[in-house]
């Protein structure tokens, strides 16, 4: 007796991910090039670095460090709970 596979499940076609189309290498080629601009010394540099704040930039930092903190002490501590009750 031969056996026939069922187009249903002949494949994995739903599975598989859709291709992405290829781009000539004339299109690539063909983008443009970003400006490059010229390293600031003294007064620009200054007014440029004080632009970024980063008391406001990184404001919840600290707040989830404290909480990634904790978190591994309960964990450790929960370890350290287990391996004496297995024990």
């Amino acid at each position: 007796m031969a056996k026939y596979k069922s187009k249903k499940y002949s494949g994995n076609k739903k599975y598989t991910t859709p291709r992405k189309p290829t781009t000539p290498p004339s299109a690539v080629s063909a983008a443009p090039k970003p400006a490059v601009s010229k390293p600031t010394t003294g007064k620009a540099a200054a007014a440029s670095a004080k632009e970024v704040d980063f008391r406001t930039e990184y404001r919840y930092v600290l707040g989830d460090l404290k909480r990634i903190g904790i978190l591994a002490a309960s964990m450790f501590a929960m370890l350290v709970v287990l391996a004496l009750i297995v024990r």
